[in-house]
């Protein structure tokens, strides 16, 4: 009886973990949609800008040189976004609905980052491997198991609490730089077509102002969030 009653409370308190970690879900795949919408809206405002700076002839090579690095972050941007709307297919398609209220933020968020994978897989392995011992093992056995699954969603918990600060704070950044820039396009647009060595000084400060500024952004948009648990 003793033993029957230790299993009921260490499911229990599985249960509980793993209901509060599926909590979390829908907060993922929010921040993870509204970083996507943030960079996708930049990568519009950068194409923007990259066309109005080269239309404008015979401009410095470190200015051409710094454009063409934001063409190529952007470029490493979207094609690992085509690799994660594939990866995340390939998730759901192993997964069923377990980790779909994730959306695709269960996957990566942004360029180059891995949103560690090990999250969703181990989800999935702790609620399979539980499932088996209820029909096979003893009261003791499953108890234990259940304890040990217990405390590493609850780790994974705070990891991922953590990884969402990181995506949010990635997004705050973004929007600043966005809307510094955004907010200075118009006069940009001005200077469409132009001669640059027939531009005085502080338009030539201007232009490259704005290019840095760019480049900036482009970095921001493909610069991968990280994480490790050496990081906590």
């Amino acid at each position: 009886m003793l033993n029957n009653d230790l299993k009921k409370e260490a499911l229990a308190n599985y249960e509980k973990a793993l209901s509060s970690f599926n909590n979390l879900l829908p907060q993922l795949k929010s921040s993870s949609d509204k970083l996507r919408n943030c960079q996708e809206a930049s990568i519009d405002l950068i194409n923007h800008i990259c066309d109005l700076i080269n239309s404008i002839c015979n401009s410095p090579k470190e200015m051409r040189t710094d454009i063409f690095t934001v063409t190529s972050n952007i470029s490493t941007y979207k094609k690992t976004e085509e690799y994660k709307d594939q990866a995340f297919e390939g998730y759901l398609d192993a997964t069923g609905d377990l980790l779909k209220g994730a959306g695709r933020g269960w996957v990566y968020i942004g360029s180059g980052e891995r949103f560690d994978h090990w999250f969703g897989w181990a989800i999935v392995a702790f609620h399979t491997a539980l499932s088996v011992l209820k029909i096979k093992a003893t009261n003791t056995k499953i108890a234990n198991e259940a304890f040990k699954v217990t405390q590493e969603i609850r780790k994974k918990e705070t990891e991922l609490s953590k990884y969402i600060a990181q995506i949010d704070a990635k997004t705050s950044m973004i929007e600043t730089l966005y809307n510094g820039l955004n907010s200075e396009v118009d006069r940009l647009g001005l200077y469409r077509n132009c001669d640059y060595r027939s531009l005085d000084i502080q338009i030539r400060k201007f232009l490259g102002s704005i290019v840095n500024k760019t480049l900036t952004l482009s970095e921001a948009i493909s610069k991968a969030i990280t994480y490790s648990e050496e990081e906590q």
